[in-house]
């Protein structure tokens, strides 16, 4: 840390850090959700999936922010077919940290299969802000866009994913190339 006019440590953005406060301490339920993370890989890893999916809720429980933890229940969920309960942890998920633009792909691919194409879409623009340089999640906004009829729109989410990579994703393949 840097330190103020008085001397006294500060962090980057000025603002003054109490002696002997570490950082990382933030979330103090984080220690404990992590070492439940790596028993819940150890019990999934052995097939053990119930038993997995129980500490991976006990390691959200203690951390709700454990991107990881919730990532691999929702990849779980999804294989168990619970689409459902999928859905509601990426919700929470977005609760807690709307510029998880993975999550809401997921969410958004998640109600497509559930057929809620309308309900993805508002997923996709609620969280664009966040996304604006990302190509894949502007071309699957652009196409739930075109699937509404919202043409103009779908072809501006489009042009906005060719302009950030024109050379990677699936509107550069051969058979969509035709099309354009």
């Amino acid at each position: 840390p840097a330190e103020n006019a008085a001397g006294a440590p500060t962090e980057a953005t000025g603002s003054p850090v109490a002696p002997g406060v570490d950082k990382q301490l933030r979330d103090p339920g984080r220690p404990a959700a992590d070492a439940e993370f790596r028993e819940a890989v150890t019990l999934m890893n052995k097939g053990r999936i119930e038993e997995s999916m129980g500490r991976l809720r006990k390691a959200l429980a203690l951390s709700p922010g454990h991107d990881q933890a919730r990532q691999m229940l929702v990849a779980l969920l999804v294989e168990r077919r619970d689409r459902e309960a999928a859905r509601r942890e990426l919700e929470a998920a977005l609760d807690l940290n709307p510029q998880q633009i993975g999550f809401a792909s997921l969410l958004a691919r998640l109600l497509v299969d559930l057929g809620d194409s309308s309900g993805a879409l508002e997923v996709l623009e609620r969280h664009a802000p966040y996304a604006s340089a990302h190509p894949q999640y502007r071309s699957f906004q652009g196409a739930l866009l075109r699937r509404a009829g919202r043409h103009a729109e779908a072809a501006r989410e489009f042009r906005a994913a060719l302009a950030i990579n024109p050379n990677v994703g699936p509107w550069r393949s051969e058979e969509h190339t035709s099309e354009l």
